[in-house]
């Protein structure tokens, strides 16, 4: 299979599974928000936060074995990508521990001192932190685990582990909610998914690497890790605070019962990370293994083509956010909700469009080993971000943290993209216009259609929203990303869809 093929193929792969996931959680939402309550539903996305910050325990090891097992797996290093794969593992175990131990111990100052809980509810948070530090454990172990698929971009086996997953997880999510469970049974019933997928990728691992025993560390290996994911522990500790912080200043400078009106919204914009996502899942390892074997070219192209890609998918969907959010989220989670929330979606939706055209700069920086760039960058924005989002969030609620967010991603994209854009062989002008002038042109040319559709919209109509948002989705947002993309692109995305959908024979390999 041809690089550009294979990229096109695992990133279609992971959207599919990705979208999977999006759908049934957004499906699954409303079950779960008026099941558990505003105020426990807050608290259950205070915890995963928490949670996903407390992993910084990582120490960058996470992205460093995945660059040093694809670069070994490029250059036939069976011994070396064995040593890797354990002495990660062993690191991840014993880091894991720490951070949940860290958890535990900080999990009453938060919730007596940080979190404005109700009294009533503040057992069910402590113990809510402790499920969350033993979720640490299972999720870094899972991280290590899947790091092999990954690194061999195995993405079919990825995509199909991620669906099958995020499935069960959501039937024990509403399983659990309608049943009468409490927000501590709905969470140790994801524990318990987790660690089945965990077991997952352990056996995909000797799957796909039958030799990978006996387990072996080597000192040698993990300072060459740990010299990798020193600067990308910076920004692993740094950069969930610039995602989320707003969230618990929200909490803490406002109320918790004022988060859903934020983290919804957010969850809905952060839907449009699908392609995204996708993508940076397999680039990241196509870049380290195209840069170990010095080809500059292939880095250039799939830069290229990742960015011009992720713009124009992801432009039509924010344009129709913008012009229907108060519809989609009085259908959604109704009238009343959505008289407090649409605003914040619009912002949120921009702020989306402008944060992931800086994912493929990322990924390349990353995989040329210039973690020290982005890990700069995002203690530059922390400083910035911080006071800012205190000073909107205390004058504009719930609107000011959603501003505070829009200007951030606004700053990291455009020091991202000045940064990568040389080392991909290009100038930020001329990725500007190669990547987002056809997709803005054909945006704009076909935005009668996206908004003629006001005039069938009916309030709360929950059916015909999606209905009607499905033929705009046909009518507008897909003739506006293909009409963006190259004749490459193009001809690698029908070969793509080909390889993934049943039944079908992909195409000849292009050049």
């Amino acid at each position: 299979m041809s690089g550009r093929r294979r990229i096109s193929t695992n990133a279609v792969s992971q959207l599919l599974a990705q979208a999977g996931v999006l759908a049934l959680n957004l499906v699954a939402s409303p079950v779960i928000v008026h099941g558990l309550g505003l105020e426990a539903y807050g608290l259950l996305v205070l915890v995963g936060i928490t949670t996903n910050y407390f992993g910084f325990v990582e120490l960058g090891l996470g992205r460093a074995t995945i660059q040093l097992l694809a670069h070994h797996r490029a250059r036939g290093e069976a011994s070396e990508l064995r040593a890797v794969f354990w002495t990660s593992t062993f690191a991840y175990l014993a880091l894991s521990v720490v951070g949940a131990l860290a958890l535990v111990a900080t999990a009453p100052l938060m919730v007596e001192h940080v979190l404005a809980i109700s009294p009533p509810l503040v057992p069910t948070a402590l113990r809510a932190f402790v499920i969350g530090g033993a979720g640490l454990v299972v999720a870094m172990q899972r991280d290590v685990a899947s790091s092999v698929a990954t690194a061999m971009e195995r993405f079919d086996l990825v995509s199909r582990v991620t669906l099958g997953v995020g499935a069960v997880q959501t039937a024990v999510n509403v399983g659990l909610v309608l049943g009468g469970a409490s927000l501590v049974g709905v969470m140790l019933g994801g524990l318990a998914v987790q660690t089945g997928a965990l077991l997952i990728y352990w056996a995909l691992a000797f799957k796909l690497v039958p030799d990978l025993g006996p387990p072996r560390g080597s000192p040698e290996k993990l300072r060459g890790l740990l010299r990798f994911g020193g600067y990308v522990t910076v920004s692993q500790i740094v950069a969930p605070l610039l995602v989320h912080v707003e969230k618990i200043l929200i909490g803490a400078f406002a109320t918790v019962e004022q988060l859903p009106y934020y983290a919804l919204p957010y969850n809905l914009a952060w839907a449009l990370t699908s392609v995204p996502t996708s993508l940076g899942n397999v680039i990241y390892p196509a870049m380290a293994r195209l840069l170990a074997q010095d080809d500059h070219a292939g880095v250039r192209e799939t830069f290229r083509s990742a960015t011009r890609l992720i713009y124009v998918v992801v432009l039509g969907p924010v344009v129709l956010l913008l012009v229907y959010a108060p519809q989609i989220l009085t259908a959604w989670m109704g009238i009343a909700f959505a008289a407090r929330a649409s605003t914040c979606l619009r912002l949120l939706s921009v702020a989306v469009l402008v944060n992931v055209l800086a994912w493929p700069a990322y990924q390349l920086l990353h995989a040329a080993g210039r973690a020290d760039r982005t890990a700069r960058f995002h203690l530059l924005e922390l400083l910035i971000h911080v006071p800012l989002s205190i000073v909107l969030i205390s004058r504009a609620g719930v609107v000011g943290a959603a501003l505070a967010w829009l200007l951030r991603v606004v700053l990291d994209t455009g020091l991202l993209l000045r940064a990568a854009a040389p080392v991909a062989g290009l100038s930020v002008w001329s990725l500007a216009r190669e990547c987002l002038g056809r997709g803005t042109f054909a945006a704009l040319a076909l935005f009668p259609i996206a908004v003629a559709g006001r005039i069938w919209f009916s309030a709360g109509g929950r059916v015909e929203t999606v209905a009607l948002l499905g033929v705009l989705g046909f009518v507008y947002v897909l003739p506006a990303a293909w009409l963006g993309l190259s004749a490459a692109d193009r001809s690698a995305v029908l070969v793509a869809v080909k390889s993934v959908v049943p039944g079908s024979r992909p195409a000849a390999a292009g050049p």
